[in-house]
């Protein structure tokens, strides 16, 4: 089968590999459909990110069950599901918590087996790691269920997002993006998107946000302080994983305010304790919690969220890799790509 193969050094190709198969009862194989590359995959090709080389990358997919593990209970083959982003055992003390991400049994995608951005994919601990896509929505309608638009909505419940809120969101990227239509369902009265490119501030104006910021133009803490009448955002989202970027959250944020970070950080970051302590502002934050995913695809199947401006590209699985390069460079408007397969 053909799949895309994290090399070690920075290289990626697509390669005709060995087919996956049932290894432990309570796997399921998948025949992948549609497929998607994330800021992740990115930062596993640039940074490492403790992955082996000669793994398969990608975590974002929806596809049909081809086999089924005899330990299987939830599923049967020729089901249509969405992949979760994780791998949970949905049996352990985390997983009962509701944290799968921290299960004690959990794998990642390209680290400990092998991801989706192929023809086909195993998936252990099937129960707990895939979601049935209900009649009447589509791949494409599902496809961002399972990574980023939990992880939006994570940082829209982490930030408490009140009625009458004002919420900036820094970051317009795909998560960014996932994290404003998430706060939308907490009934913000303003939302504010922080980006550096104008074509994603051109995106989330387009998908609904009230006030777009350039903060290579801008000062930000000032523009938002002048949108909200000199008191600043209730709720900050950090969706980048940069040190700036957190700061000006931080900087941008009303007295007493809250700031949400689902941005993945490379490098320690230093924060300014003084300010957070005498604004007396609140920090949460969390990797993906893949909790819920059977109500976040409700919200898109009654319409409440719509997914799929986010996605600017879709391209057969034989053009990933000119696909990671438009990606990886921001080319010709490039906010998300599926890929089919």
């Amino acid at each position: 089968m053909k799949a895309l193969v994290y090399e070690g050094s920075g290289k990626i190709a697509l390669k005709d590999v060995p087919r996956p198969h049932i290894e432990q009862d309570t796997d399921v194989i998948v025949r992948v459909a549609l497929t998607a590359i994330c800021a992740s995959d990115l930062h596993v090709i640039h940074w490492g990110y403790n992955r082996p080389p000669n793994k398969i990358l990608g975590h974002e997919f929806v596809g049909v069950i081809d086999e089924v593990g005899s330990g299987v209970k939830r599923f049967k083959a020729g089901e249509r599901v969405l992949g979760i982003c994780t791998i949970q055992c949905g049996q352990c003390p985390e997983c009962n918590r509701g944290f799968p991400v921290y299960c004690h049994n959990g794998m990642r995608y390209s680290k400990e087996i092998d991801g989706a951005q192929a023809e086909y994919v195993r998936i252990p601990f099937a129960d707990a790691s895939v979601e049935p896509i209900p009649d009447g929505i589509s791949y494409e309608d599902a496809l961002l269920v399972g990574d980023i638009f939990p992880t939006g909505f994570m940082g829209a419940q982490y930030g408490s997002i009140v009625p009458g809120d004002v919420v900036a969101v820094f970051g317009a990227g795909p998560v960014g993006l996932a994290a404003m239509e998430a706060a939308r369902l907490f009934g913000p009265s303003q939302i504010i998107a922080v980006d550096i490119l104008d074509y994603r501030l051109d995106k989330a104006r387009e998908m609904g946000a009230d006030t777009v910021i350039n903060a290579q133009k801008d000062d930000v803490a000032q523009a938002i302080g002048a949108a909200t009448g000199g008191k600043g955002a209730d709720v900050s989202i950090e969706a980048v994983g940069s040190a700036p970027t957190l700061q000006g959250a931080i900087a941008s944020t009303a007295k007493g305010g809250n700031v949400s970070i689902i941005g993945i950080f490379r490098d320690p970051v230093e924060i300014p304790m003084h300010t957070m302590v005498h604004q007396g502002l609140s920090i949460r934050m969390s990797v993906v919690n893949v909790s819920g995913i059977d109500r976040l695809m409700a919200l898109v199947g009654k319409g409440k969220v719509d997914l799929k401006p986010i996605i600017t590209h879709t391209m057969p699985l034989d053009d990933i890799e000119r696909a990671y390069q438009m990606f990886d460079e921001k080319l010709d408007g490039c906010v998300k790509i599926a890929l089919r397969v």
